[in-house]
């Protein structure tokens, strides 16, 4: 982790590549992950913006 630009900017596992990798793991699998990891794993925006759905 101490390589990853991600992480030392954030500080945070979540925000490195591999814990957006187990947050889209998470989703895939039905875990319901809690929205404030949904949109730190989508640049802070929510599912439904993503899609469209809300601005």
């Amino acid at each position: 982790m101490s390589t990853c630009p991600s992480y030392q900017v954030m500080g945070k596992r979540i925000d490195s590549p591999r814990g957006r990798i187990y947050l889209i793991d998470a989703i895939n699998q039905s875990d319901a992950p809690r929205l404030k990891l949904v949109k730190r794993a989508t640049n802070r925006r929510s599912p439904l913006e993503i899609l469209g759905l809300q601005e």
